[in-house]
């Protein structure tokens, strides 16, 4: 990976700093940041994200970005959805045996909600077949036990952004997923103990769609997982054109609706998920008002504010390395332009990348 020198980086923060809108802020990467305290990574997406070959090709961009010192790696997220024969196919499992040339670590999330589709993936349940029903829930975990033994991920995901799920489906079929995440865990301790394991929410839902629960779907959650994940978009949910007026305690919320056994010291969290958009998106259910300051504003603002308030944070995954055209309203969150976004220059770098950049470049301290 080829590194840029610091006056170039101060060339084009002038540059971006003289041709930027001036309502909100700029904010360069913090000088007083020495270090940080949990891993980094991104979502493999390469410049078209149909095509494997362009997703493999990002690997090597991604283990670059996140060189900061002995013992750190980068956290490559393969999103893949349930095959329900119960296996992983060999299309993720090739791609996972090309990520171990790299010095990576795999996060593989495992979907099982219906309408939501990931590379590597086969059709959902059949309608009307709950997680209460036995043939589901052994494929799930035929599916989990597969990939374990198989990939061998430092990182599973059982359920990505499930209070979506409870939102589709309600309490009583949530109930059931929700045991069958807990069953799936104890199986992967036996026989992978290292793996840690996670389950997802999305986080603007909780404030903004009442037919998502709010917080009933974490409060209604029984933990049987190492790592409270979240995925978040704050720029596009909540309309909120600087990041850096977001509340301090916009994360920190969830202090106030942990289980029993765990308070703000053992907590420990993943932002699976972090996304700015570099453009205006209108879209899907939601319009975000961004720009490539924005998108810059954002990342510093949530190491510097956000990220910070937190003791134990395994890792933060930016979504996604490229542009993405194919997830409507949310298509410029990609730190490099790609050709499947219109208007845009195949591979350019954008301000993001940088901070990016430098944020990986900081020793890791566990």
């Amino acid at each position: 990976m080829k590194r840029r020198h610091t006056s170039i980086l101060l060339i084009l923060s002038v540059a971006l700093l003289l041709n930027c809108d001036d309502q909100v802020p700029w904010l360069e990467f913090p000088a007083d940041l020495v270090s940080r305290h949990y891993k980094i990574g991104n979502v493999a997406s390469g410049e078209d994200p149909t095509d494997p070959e362009a997703f493999v090709a990002s690997f090597g961009i991604i283990e670059g970005l996140s060189q900061g010192g002995s013992g750190d790696v980068a956290i490559v997220t393969v999103p893949v959805w349930v095959n329900w024969d119960g296996y992983v196919t060999e299309e993720v499992s090739n791609l996972c045996a090309t990520l171990r040339n790299y010095d990576v670590e795999i996060h593989f999330q495992v979907d099982p909600l219906p309408h939501r589709y990931y590379l590597g993936g086969q059709d959902p349940p059949p309608p009307g077949s709950s997680f209460a029903v036995p043939a589901v829930r052994q494929a799930f975990r035929d599916y989990v036990l597969d990939a374990i033994t198989r990939i061998d991920p430092e990182y599973i995901t059982l359920g990505v952004e499930i209070n979506m799920y409870y939102h589709d489906f309600g309490m009583e079929d949530f109930v059931h997923l929700n045991s069958l995440i807990n069953q799936t865990a104890d199986i992967i301790r036996w026989v992978s103990p290292e793996t840690k394991i996670l389950t997802t929410f999305q986080w603007e839902h909780i404030f903004l769609y009442v037919p998502a629960g709010g917080w009933e779907p974490i409060d209604a959650f029984e933990w049987n997982v190492d790592i409270i994940g979240l995925s978040t978009f704050p720029m596009g949910f909540l309309m909120v054109l600087d990041p850096s007026k977001l509340p301090e305690n916009y994360y920190t919320q969830i202090f106030d609706h942990l289980p029993p056994n765990m308070t703000p010291e053992t907590l420990t969290l993943a932002f699976a998920e972090l996304g700015f958009p570099s453009k205006l998106e209108a879209g899907g259910p939601m319009i975000q008002d961004g720009s490539e300051k924005h998108q810059n504003n954002g990342i510093v603002t949530f190491i510097q504010h956000h990220a910070t308030k937190f003791e134990r944070v395994e890792f933060v995954n930016y979504w996604y390395l490229h542009d993405n055209s194919t997830f409507v309203g949310m298509a410029s969150l990609g730190l490099i332009e790609s050709t499947t976004t219109p208007g845009g220059t195949p591979g350019r770098e954008k301000p993001a990348y940088f901070v990016w950049e430098q944020l990986g470049q900081l020793p890791y301290i566990p």
